[in-house]
């Protein structure tokens, strides 16, 4: 079965560039891209922290995403804002799976398999699985 993934972007044109870019790397790796959230089996958000409303908006949204997460989902946090607050995302978005550093996005599939291969292993209340 062909694993799909969702990317939720937030913010300015890079945003949409990098994910983009995420999106064609996922592709390249054998994911196939849906809009449904609920058939995803990896989430992504792509975050923004260029003022306190976009960071709020992020939060939200992956808060939103966490909270409807089937427990074989993988959720990420990339963008700005995840790696302006690298740490804090964790704690205030307990199911997040990884963060993604905004220079680090190329690095999106080896962080997703690594995180799937670990899925067997409990989930950390301290913090994700992973951080690029």
């Amino acid at each position: 079965m062909t694993q799909k993934f969702s990317i939720v972007t937030l913010g300015c044109e890079k945003n949409n560039v990098d994910s983009e870019g995420m999106g064609s790397l996922l592709a390249g790796a054998g994911y196939e891209q849906t809009s449904n959230a609920e058939e995803s089996d990896v989430l992504i958000v792509n975050t923004c922290a260029f003022l306190q409303a976009a960071v709020d908006e992020s939060v939200g949204e992956l808060k939103a995403l966490a909270e409807n997460k089937r427990e074989d989902q993988v959720l990420i946090a990339a963008g700005c804002m995840s790696q302006r607050y690298s740490e804090e995302v964790p704690v205030w978005v307990p199911g997040v799976d990884g963060v993604l550093s905004t220079r680090a996005w190329p690095d999106i599939v080896p962080l997703v398999e690594g995180i799937r291969q670990k899925a067997g292993c409990q989930r950390s209340s301290n913090g994700p699985r992973q951080a690029l």
